[in-house]
């Protein structure tokens, strides 16, 4: 951002030099060509956002609900079991601990995290060893939601015949594991 607003600067000063230097107006007229370019993009990204036709969701209405289910009915400190989208309900709007979040943040900071997606992708197929990684990670909750269904492939069926469902939606599923 610094080098971005450092560089403004001396373009800025370039064109009113550039200005200054040149009478003609075809010279004068391109420098306003240029000006109105680099003014124009955001102008028009910003006229979009104001007719709202530049909107990104974060969270529909459901995973707000979710969100708002997991924090009424679950523990502060309750660690979930949770996919591995950047934008889960549970970590963006309840903000409980999650076992792995995005592997993307990992990756950046350089975190081995091969085991632990192990780990999850185990509890989600409900493995013989799924209790002692509860145990590990301290799992109380298990979330299964469409983006748990596509990426980690849950045992749904099993988690339905085992545990309690404490939160359910038309695509979420919460359940107490312990």
């Amino acid at each position: 951002l610094y080098w971005f607003l450092a560089v403004c600067i001396l373009v800025a000063a370039l064109l009113v030099q550039t200005w200054r230097a040149h009478d003609s107006l075809v010279v004068r007229s391109v420098l306003l060509g240029v000006v109105a370019t680099m003014i124009l993009s955001g102008l028009l990204l910003n006229f979009q956002q104001l007719i709202g036709k530049d909107r990104n969701t974060l969270l529909s209405a459901e995973e707000l609900r979710v969100a708002e289910q997991v924090r009424a009915l679950t523990p502060e400190h309750a660690v979930f079991a949770t996919g591995l989208q950047h934008n889960h309900p549970v970590t963006v709007m309840a903000g409980r601990t999650v076992v792995m979040g995005y592997p993307g943040w990992l990756f950046a900071f350089g975190l081995d995290y091969s085991q632990r997606e192990r780990d999850l992708r185990a509890i989600y197929a409900l493995a013989a060893n799924t209790p002692a990684l509860f145990q590990q990670y301290d799992v109380e909750y298990v979330v299964i939601g469409p983006n748990e269904r596509q990426n980690l492939k849950p045992n749904v069926e099993a988690y339905r015949g085992r545990y309690q469902r404490i939160i359910s939606t038309d695509n979420y599923e919460v359940f107490k594991v312990r």
